[in-house]
């Protein structure tokens, strides 16, 4: 079944930017009176330097992506966004606040996510090892569930600190370089680069702590400011 959405302009009130790359700009907005993201993404062409064997379209990624984990449980289990749909060829000249993507040769294309308030990046200021091992259990779970997530930094690792005696949440985000992994064998390729998330991972899960205890990122000051 398709989770396109038909939305006309006028339903969607845009509240505040959130985030804008070259990729994508994501939006808070209120559709039909329900806060939600709206992620909308600059469209691309196929090109001859494309990696062989991974997808490069962010928008493809991450709906792909957010589709297999929805289908999974993951987004009811609330350790990822929950996802709502797709909105495809958008037209901009229809849409003021889209005016960014007016000078694109291709219409833009967008998804429609859970909007959660007071989440936080994980970082040294809201450290415990039940959040990172949390976080580290849920990326296990993302990939059992067949989605390499690509992009394994600390900007993507969200805790939601709990507040008048509710659990924390700890969740995973920004799925727009994810690969779908195959179901049953995977491919060398894709063996390797599971292989090196999961290094990445256990290393900011063994270093963390220690900057934790120094009082300053030492080991895992990479992850934060050096990398993509």
């Amino acid at each position: 079944m398709s989770d396109n959405i038909e939305v006309n302009p006028s339903d969607v009130v845009f509240l505040q930017t959130l985030g804008e790359s070259k990729y994508s700009v994501i939006f808070k907005v209120a559709i039909r009176d329900e806060v939600k993201v709206m992620k909308v993404y600059h469209d691309r062409r196929p090109s001859e330097h494309d990696s062989p064997g991974c997808e490069v379209n962010p928008f493809v990624c991450e709906s792909s992506a957010y589709r297999r984990l929805k289908e999974k449980g993951l987004c009811k289990r609330g350790v990822v966004p929950d996802f709502y749909g797709t909105i495809v060829k958008i037209q901009p000249n229809l849409w003021p606040s889209l005016h960014m993507f007016s000078a694109d040769v291709l219409l833009p294309n967008a998804i429609l996510l859970e909007y959660i308030p007071n989440m936080r990046q994980m970082d040294l200021s809201i450290f415990s090892e039940h959040r990172l091992n949390e976080l580290n259990r849920i990326l296990h779970d993302i990939h059992r569930a067949g989605v390499l997530h690509g992009d394994p930094d600390p900007r993507n690792m969200m805790v939601c600190p709990g507040r008048c005696g509710k659990q924390d949440r700890v969740l995973w985000i920004d799925f727009d370089s994810a690969q779908l992994l195959s179901e049953h064998n995977l491919s060398p390729q894709q063996k390797t680069q599971l292989q090196d998330e999961n290094e990445l991972m256990d290393y900011f899960v063994k270093s963390l702590p220690e900057d934790y205890r120094e009082g300053r990122l030492n080991r895992t000051w990479v992850y934060y400011y050096t990398r993509k």
